[in-house]
């Protein structure tokens, strides 16, 4: 990967501010950022942990995983979940999963629509693995799932709030600034990726946006899984892009998705 282009910081700039710019509501459910900062009281009520897929099980008939703070709750204190346990208790514990083991992205989504909070908060806490970081594995597939935790606390924000709460998430508030601050390729690369990661989870933004119009009633639970599987495809697809132009296209697409979404929910 280049040093940033002209180009490629004039799109991230004018996606990030007008893209999306139309939508309707928003929601959203978990509390998290990427390096332990304190956040109010008010804004979350647990500690959150970011912990890593469970290991294979060893031949000492055991299993480990890695689990991080990823946002420290003032005055509240969580423990820190198990990192190792017997291949049996954490076959016993993945088995009572509901929809972390159903074999299509659709009926994932369908299945984690139709349960209540509760029974949510105890899924991703056994096993949080967004549908994105799926398609990832090993180091790759653990960065994707603390990119996730980290922004999780934007979504409890009111929309017009959470593109500057993403940003301030990945240390850059402001984009120019950031590439202006940056001397060395390494910062360079770090910088681009982190962009790349906000840009992204504005189609994040649209999801949450669908499932909050669906716990108003205003869209049909089909309606929520198709636009929400669609629009988690167009991350792969972005994901998967070579170039700057490929990478315009897929937003495009995403947008079409979203604006066409939207027209079919107004008839």
């Amino acid at each position: 990967m280049k040093y940033f282009s002209a180009s490629f910081l004039l799109f991230a700039l004018m996606f990030l501010q007008i893209v999306f710019a139309a939508g309707s509501g928003g929601g959203g459910s978990f509390r998290t950022t990427p390096d332990a900062t304190q956040v109010p009281v008010q804004s979350c009520t647990e500690d959150t942990w970011t912990c890593t897929q469970w290991s294979a099980c060893s031949d000492q008939h055991t299993q480990t995983r890695k689990c991080e703070l990823s946002v420290d709750c003032l005055s509240i204190v969580t423990p820190k979940p198990e990192e190792s346990a017997s291949c049996a208790s954490v076959s016993q514990l993945l088995s009572s999963l509901q929809c972390h083991t159903l074999g299509s992205v659709e009926d994932r989504i369908r299945c984690r629509l139709q349960l209540s909070n509760s029974d949510l908060r105890n899924e991703l806490k056994i096993a949080y693995l967004p549908e994105e970081c799926r398609t990832r594995s090993g180091a790759s597939q653990d960065s994707c799932i603390h990119a996730y935790s980290s922004v999780q606390p934007c979504w409890a924000r009111p929309m017009i709030e959470r593109s500057a709460c993403v940003k301030n998430v990945f240390g850059i508030s402001e984009i120019k600034k950031s590439s202006d601050a940056c001397n060395t390729q390494e910062c360079k690369l770090e910088l681009e990726k982190n962009v790349l990661w906000v840009v992204k989870f504005k189609l994040y933004d649209l999801e949450e946006r669908a499932e909050w119009l669906l716990e108003k009633k205003y869209i049909t639970e089909d309606q929520a899984v198709r636009i929400i599987a669609a629009l988690e495809e167009q991350k792969v697809s972005f994901n998967a892009a070579q170039s700057l132009g490929d990478r315009k296209q897929v937003l495009k697409n995403a947008k079409k998705l979203w604006i066409d979404f939207l027209l079919e929910v107004e008839q």
